[in-house]
């Protein structure tokens, strides 16, 4: 992008608002559905119409902008409305479609919830347990986030409204199945999640135990067991991803692969039933020990 002078600069913060200075988020994966390049369109756009700007603001002289300034008296009516009306459907169009924070998934940057701080509550309520499950700030997604999203759930939802709903209903139907405003107990969080082994951001299930899990011998030889069990889950998961990619062309970074419809029909032709959500669930559970430079090519 061209650099321009004060006064041109000022004209065109005028004229693109927010959207001037607008950075595309560095979206990383914690739970949910991963989409990092949500925002390349909306950006790319967003782009070329501040260098359509710039442009048009060079093509004017000193003295014109000067008149777009305001600080001569000249009448100049049809300058004013030129100004006025230059790209501004490409503008209006960037403002009404951009992205909404969560189209790259749950992990927003200006959202990663405070674990620390959270993690030393004695009770949560129901939304923040939600939020706090998936890694959201839950004062950014406060109760009535979860409502509005649950009484809207017939609506055309994407993937990751989608399973932010499911998880929404998930903890409902076990902490406050009566919907009476129960709370949640982290001992009972924690429990919750090593049973029903729940994707939930490990830095948040630390926190907690440090806080609240019972310190006794009993405790400490089950850690040592589960330790265990949990290396030989990570070599599952090492050997999962590996025949996935290798074997049918896995794409960990794909937001909507084929390819746990074809492992469900190879499971099929076994014989065994399975379903397409339990093996795209346990893909994106295995494809977190990939390296961070690991790519597709």
């Amino acid at each position: 992008m061209e650099d321009l002078d004060p006064e041109r600069q000022k004209l065109l913060s005028d004229k693109l608002g927010r959207l001037l200075n607008w950075k595309r988020p560095e979206i990383v994966r914690i739970t949910g559905p991963f989409i990092p390049d949500a925002f390349d369109a909306f950006d790319e756009q967003r782009r070329e119409t501040i260098e359509l700007c710039q442009d048009r603001l060079v093509q004017f002289s000193d003295e014109q902008i000067a008149l777009l300034r305001g600080r001569q008296t000249k009448d100049q009516t049809h300058l004013f409305r030129a100004w006025d009306s230059f790209a501004s459907g490409e503008i209006s169009r960037l403002r009404n479609s951009r992205p909404p924070w969560w189209a790259g998934g749950l992990g927003h940057p200006d959202f990663f919830a405070d674990f620390d701080y959270w993690a030393r509550m004695p009770h949560f309520t129901v939304p923040e347990a939600v939020s706090l499950s998936v890694g959201l700030e839950p004062r950014q997604t406060n109760d009535e986030f979860y409502y509005d999203l649950d009484k809207n759930r017939n609506a055309k939802l994407d993937d990751v409204m989608r399973f932010l709903i499911g998880r929404f209903d998930l903890m409902v139907r076990r902490f406050d199945p009566r919907k009476s405003g129960w709370t949640v107990n982290p001992v009972d969080f924690i429990a919750w999640a090593d049973e029903f082994s729940v994707e939930v951001p490990d830095a948040f299930l630390a926190k907690l135990r440090q806080f609240h899990a019972p310190t006794s011998v009993a405790n400490s030889e089950k850690s040592e067991a589960k330790a265990e069990d949990k290396r030989e889950i990570q070599k599952l998961h090492e050997l999962v991803i590996a025949m996935a990619i290798d074997a049918y062309g896995y794409d960990p970074c794909e937001a909507k692969s084929k390819i746990p419809k074809e492992i469900c029909d190879a499971a099929a032709g076994l014989g065994i039933s399975i379903h397409p959500d339990t093996v795209r669930k346990h893909l994106k559970q295995s494809a977190k020990v990939l390296p961070p430079d690991w790519n597709a090519e």
